[in-house]
């Protein structure tokens, strides 16, 4: 997970906004530094996203 303002798609977000999306049911696209990301949470205090991104690779490697 990464801890990043809420500036992401290149737009400042608004806080609610993040919050929003993140309430919503229904998945959004965001994109932080040209890759998808999902907002895990939204910190009002410190006005902060935490995120992690959807384009992690998993790999079934088979062992010797």
């Amino acid at each position: 997970m990464v801890l990043v303002q809420p500036y992401l798609g290149g737009i400042l977000m608004n806080l609610m906004r993040a919050k929003e999306i993140k309430e919503d049911p229904n998945m959004k696209d965001v994109v932080y530094n040209e890759e998808y990301v999902y907002i895990d949470d939204v910190d009002d205090e410190r006005q902060k996203a935490i995120i992690h991104y959807l384009n992690v690779m998993v790999l079934n490697l088979k062992l010797m």
